[in-house]
């Protein structure tokens, strides 16, 4: 790989290995295919929860769902992203997190973003980062949108959650 990027930029391999060693240290790189293959299992395994969680019981399943949707993401980004993303990430959760508990308080926005979920999940086993950035990306303004249909179903019921 080293070889291809400095012949394709026109430079030595030297900063091209010194750039190489800097993304894997910020974590926009991975070393090996094990690697990636364990971050995508991990995030099957949280998905998969999530996906069951519709039919756990019912005063438990919107804390439930919260946590699990948030945990899928927060692995993503631990998984992908250097401390300085993380930490930023990390920040805009916590302005996020009302809106995050709305949206996962209904359990028939689940199943959509589940799927959308799985895309991401197989663009990692693939090792395909632009195939899973337009799959995070579209997951993320998909779920937007949701947050709205939600917060529009709720202002039918006058502001009260429907029971």
């Amino acid at each position: 790989m080293e070889v291809a990027l400095a012949v394709a930029l026109g430079i030595s391999r030297t900063p091209v290995r010194s750039a190489i060693q800097r993304l894997r240290q910020e974590g926009y790189m991975v070393s090996d295919d094990a690697e990636r293959e364990a971050i995508a299992d991990r995030l099957a395994v949280i998905n998969e929860q999530l996906r069951q969680c519709g039919a756990d019981d019912p005063d438990v399943t919107g804390s439930r769902l919260h946590f699990l949707h948030g945990e899928f993401h927060r692995e993503l980004v631990r998984s992908a992203a250097g401390p300085r993303l993380r930490a930023s990430h990390e920040a805009m959760n916590a302005q996020a997190e009302r809106y995050e508990r709305v949206y996962s308080s209904f359990v028939a926005e689940t199943p959509e973003s589940a799927r959308e979920h799985d895309a991401i999940i197989a663009a990692i086993r693939r090792g395909d980062a632009a195939a899973a950035e337009l799959a995070t990306e579209q997951n993320w303004r998909n779920s937007a949108e949701r947050l709205m249909r939600v917060i529009a179903r709720a202002m039918e019921f006058g502001g009260a959650w429907p029971e």
